[in-house]
């Protein structure tokens, strides 16, 4: 019965089993779309954001002052730019730590063009660094600079007129007596920079890098000892013309011979005297609009380029461009002024002005704090037109007196050009451990670009023509690059391009490149390189088209 009895009950529950198992299931619930996967976080966002800030800040100084420049520079109005840097919350924006976040924000970036425009804003915030830990000393030199006075005849003349006062002297002794007589200053100037190069120097190192020179370098963008061997060859190429036509001024302008030369007689011979009576200022701002207009550039069609040429009495008469918001706010001030040197500022400033309103859309870093080789060489392009004598006659110059004015051309391009490259060689000299005697070396390297004697006495005003951070790097490289332009304008549109309106496509062309560094300008041309033999003369326009 027991064992019946649970049989029964087992059958029972299979029974009522069987019952439940037949009841139908619901379905399970739908299982959600696949979301898309979020992205993971950025691990760099709060670094875009702080570097973002110090970008935004930037940009609004450059604004502010280049309008005050502006102001300045057009109106006479008093300017402070101290306030700028106080709005600016300078304390917190030039610092170490921001160099330090936007060169780890460079490192981390893939996009070249994004790479370059940090690579130029920590360079512009790794110079204000440097120039507020070196202020004192660099205070004291231009306070020294513009108070020095040179005692002659018992009257106090100021020190930085010294040149123009050698330049308007006719006779050799007393260019020497004047040059005696600022010793006294040069020598505590030449102190006074001394201590601003080594506090510039300790605050390069507080800063990462091993020194001057390697802050300079990275400031440039240069290799400088790649561009030794350059100088040099500048130097070298150039002797035999240099000195032939340094001869033919010497014995014309000083009553001297070639050998007889010192450092004291360089201004006399390079004063543009009669030359400047072919340049009357009323004539200035048509010879340059119609120079431009002919080679394709309408001033008053560029809607992004403001020119005011207001004779303004108060208003500074040196042409000058001002980058105020590049490229939709560019801005050139030209003034009525007299003489050769007058107009080959405001043919050197109209190419600053075209570059700065031609330049693309883009990070406005690679506009404002682009490489000052390239802005320099698109200025010495134009000035540099001044050196083709063809163009000098159409834009003044008696034909009669063509032929001479071309041979002073000659000299002045040539002293520039061994000037920027002699300061170079100097400076990398001075910077070496082995200088030794500072004022015999520049006496000596100088003194072989110039082609005069400097005397033991010239030491220290030797010394003073020493350029901050290697600024000669830039001017040699601009003057080179500038050639190489010249040259290709030359074969690709006409020997003489100036006066063809098919050279503005070119120069937009060149200058509208979204990185304009001097190696991109190059390759655009297909250049691997600069090449010094277009100053030197080794360049031909190309087969079939007359020799310029």
């Amino acid at each position: 019965m027991r064992r019946a009895s649970t049989l029964a009950l087992l059958c029972a529950s299979c029974s009522l089993l069987a019952k439940e198992t037949a009841k139908p299931v619901d379905p399970p619930p739908p299982v959600p779309a696949a979301q898309p996967a979020l992205p993971p976080p950025d691990p760099d966002a709060g670094l875009k954001q702080e570097v973002a800030q110090v970008r935004e800040q930037v940009r609004a100084l450059l604004k502010e002052q280049q309008e005050l420049y502006w102001k300045t520079w057009t109106l006479g109005e008093a300017g402070d730019l101290s306030a700028t840097y106080a709005s600016a919350s300078s304390s917190w924006l030039f610092t170490p730590e921001n160099v330090a976040k936007v060169e780890l924000l460079r490192e981390r970036t893939s996009d070249p063009l994004q790479a370059r425009a940090l690579q130029l804003l920590k360079l512009y915030l790794a110079s204000e660094v440097l120039a507020r830990r070196a202020a004192q000393p660099s205070d004291a030199f231009a306070s020294a600079l513009a108070t020095a006075t040179v005692s002659v005849d018992g009257q106090e003349l100021p020190y930085r007129d010294l040149d123009a006062m050698l330049a308007s002297e006719g006779h050799a002794g007393r260019r020497r007596k004047l040059t005696k007589a600022g010793q006294l200053a040069a020598k505590r100037l030449a102190s006074l920079q001394q201590e601003r190069d080594k506090r510039l120097s300790e605050a390069a190192q507080a800063l990462g890098y091993s020194g001057y020179v390697a802050f300079a370098a990275d400031l440039r963008q240069a290799d400088l000892e790649a561009l030794a061997p350059m100088a040099e060859a500048i130097l070298a190429q150039t002797e035999a013309a240099y000195r032939a036509a340094l001869e033919e001024v010497a014995r014309r302008e000083a009553g001297l011979p070639l050998a007889e030369l010192r450092r004291a007689d360089l201004p006399r011979l390079f004063r543009t005297g009669e030359v400047d009576t072919f340049f009357p200022k009323e004539k200035l701002i048509e010879r340059l609009t119609s120079s431009l207009a002919a080679m394709g550039f309408d001033l008053a069609k560029l809607a992004n380029l403001k020119v005011d040429a207001e004779p303004r009495a108060r208003k500074n008469p040196r042409s000058l461009a001002f980058p105020v918001d590049p490229p939709a706010d560019v801005r050139f001030s030209l003034k009525p002024a007299e003489g050769l040197g007058a107009f080959a500022q405001a043919l050197h400033e109209a190419g600053h002005a075209l570059l700065a309103s031609l330049s693309p859309e883009g990070p406005f870093e690679l506009s404002q704090l682009g490489e000052s080789a390239v802005g320099e060489a698109a200025g010495a392009l134009f000035e540099g037109l001044l050196d083709h004598k063809e163009f000098a006659v159409q834009a003044g110059v008696p034909a009669s007196r063509a032929a001479g004015y071309q041979r002073f051309s000659q000299l002045r391009r040539l002293f520039s050009l061994r000037r920027a490259a002699g300061r170079l060689l100097l400076e990398r000299a001075f910077w070496s451990s082995a200088a030794g005697d500072r004022g015999e070396l520049c006496r000596q390297i100088l003194g072989r670009a110039y082609g005069v004697t400097f005397e033991a006495d010239d030491s220290d005003r030797c010394l003073l023509e020493r350029e901050e951070l290697f600024r000669s790097a830039d001017r040699l490289r601009a003057l080179v690059l500038a050639a190489q332009l010249d040259r290709e304008l030359r074969q690709r549109v006409s020997p003489q391009w100036w006066t063809d309106p098919r050279s503005a496509e070119l120069i937009k062309q060149i200058f509208g490149q979204q990185a304009p560094p001097a190696q991109t300008w190059l390759a655009s041309l297909g250049q691997l390189g600069l090449d010094a033999a277009a100053l030197l003369g080794g360049a031909e326009p190309a087969a079939g088209q007359p020799k310029p």
